[in-house]
């Protein structure tokens, strides 16, 4: 069970990670950015964000369980 919440504190820490980069892309005035495939808009921006805090609480919440 170490093995699985150490899995999944890395993965907190990496949704945070990609969390905060998405805040200064915001930040930055880069947007609307044009990829290959995709147009990043504020919009899409804003739902990147929210959705990586998210499953950051959620794999610090799994973490927080296997501790025991």
């Amino acid at each position: 069970m170490r093995f699985i919440r150490d899995l999944m504190i890395f993965l907190a820490g990496a949704s945070f990670f990609h969390g905060i980069s998405h805040i200064v892309i915001e930040y930055m005035g880069m947007l609307p950015l044009h990829t290959k495939y995709v147009v990043l808009t504020h919009e899409l921006n804003l739902y990147a964000i929210v959705g990586s805090f998210v499953l950051m609480l959620i794999f610090m919440m799994i973490a927080k369980k296997l501790k025991k």
